[in-house]
């Protein structure tokens, strides 16, 4: 699993990307929204922008 920057239909956004062997999976740390599920064909709405490498924030 990664965190990804993601453009789906022109908003950018991170999602948790999965990858399986014919679909792609995007979740959102949010678990009121469900999960997208694009598979071979259906991907010309998104586009992958970069990778989170880091994450950082204060503990108090």
């Amino acid at each position: 699993m990664e965190i990804v920057a993601i453009l789906i239909n022109g908003d950018a956004t991170l999602k948790h990307f999965y990858r399986d062997v014919d679909s792609v999976t995007l979740a959102s740390s949010n678990t009121k929204y469900k999960p997208m599920v694009y598979h071979k064909g259906d991907c010309d709405d998104i586009r992958i922008l970069g990778k989170a490498v880091a994450y950082l924030h204060d503990l108090e």
